[in-house]
């Protein structure tokens, strides 16, 4: 059996994620030290966090699964940057709202190049 090589691109998108999911739980960590409005949402970015940096590691490991879940993420931080827009208009929130959303897109684009999909095949074919 060869030795498949991960293309570079796998690893880029699995630092972005990492560092999503990282700064994710930093903020809300943070939000929770400071008490600074406290929500019911940040249990739900907690969790989000955790997830992605579990697909992370998993993601690097070439297991097709992660991908789909992080693709999902990806879109549903699209859906929350919209919604966001609508409800607040142009502000901060929408801001930091829209930047995570262009890095997950970013990261998705990058765990679904026809190299990484090449390496995650050949992985699950062996």
């Amino acid at each position: 059996m060869e030795e498949t090589k991960r293309p570079k691109c796998l690893d880029q998108a699995y630092v972005i994620w990492l560092a999503l999911g990282i700064a994710m739980l930093l903020f809300v960590l943070i939000a929770v030290i400071l008490n600074t409005a406290t929500t019911r949402g940040h249990g739900a970015v907690f969790f989000v966090a955790i997830v992605i940096i579990l697909c992370a590691g998993n993601l690097r490991k070439g297991w097709r699964g992660p991908r789909i879940v992080l693709a999902l993420i990806a879109a549903g931080l699209l859906y929350l940057a919209a919604s966001t827009f609508v409800g607040v208009g142009p502000r901060f929130e929408f801001i930091v709202v829209t930047i995570v959303a262009a890095v997950a897109v970013a990261a998705t684009v990058l765990m679904f190049r026809p190299e990484a999909n090449a390496y995650i095949r050949a992985l699950t074919r062996s």
